[in-house]
């Protein structure tokens, strides 16, 4: 549930970074994604004791996992 309130990629564009020069987005989602790591660090573990964590996967999130 914690997910629902992160913001996606084309929120973050759409209303925080508006005529950004392509560096400036590409720090801005690094900072983001670098915020958010403490959530991907809990929903990781809660698969991992759950034995949910298929390792096959590809991770679809920016950075990988």
């Amino acid at each position: 549930m914690v997910l629902f309130w992160a913001p996606s990629r084309s929120w973050v564009l759409k209303h925080s970074l508006q005529g950004a020069p392509p560096d400036a987005v590409c720090a801005a989602c690094a900072a983001l994604a670098a915020k958010l790591e403490p959530v991907v660090a809990a929903v990781v573990a809660i698969l991992e004791r759950e034995g949910l964590n298929h390792h096959d996967v590809v991770s679809a999130l920016p950075f990988g996992m």
